[in-house]
């Protein structure tokens, strides 16, 4: 909702979504679980005020769990954080976290997609 300057959302058991306000990563945890486990389960929303500068980041599994193909660990949701530092811009966060997962893989593959969703608060 752009005119009040908040986020909802609804988590169906996926990854925790971070959103930085304030220079602080907060973990957006899902609002109910898994979509399409349990019939007539409420899907639930969660709602949160932004401000100026907050930034917000929803990816796939495929970007947390990267590695175990070939290997390593997951890349995992701190790797994620990090990628935060010295962004400024949602394509500038999309672009580190694209980096990242390149580097860490060494020209490997994911084996699931790595999707991801930025955005910025203006």
């Amino acid at each position: 909702r752009p005119a009040e300057r908040a986020l909802t959302r609804v988590g169906a058991g996926h990854p925790p979504k971070l959103l930085r306000q304030g220079g602080e990563i907060r973990h957006l945890d899902a609002t109910c679980g898994p979509l399409g486990l349990l019939p007539g389960l409420d899907y639930g929303s969660g709602s949160i005020a932004l401000a100026a500068g907050d930034t917000f980041l929803m990816c796939t599994d495929g970007v947390l769990e990267a590695g175990v193909e070939c290997g390593l660990e997951d890349f995992g949701v701190e790797r994620v954080e990090a990628c935060f530092a010295g962004t400024s811009t949602a394509a500038e966060l999309a672009d580190a976290v694209s980096a990242a997962l390149q580097v860490y893989l060494a020209g490997a593959h994911p084996h699931d997609d790595v999707t991801m969703l930025c955005a910025r608060c203006l």
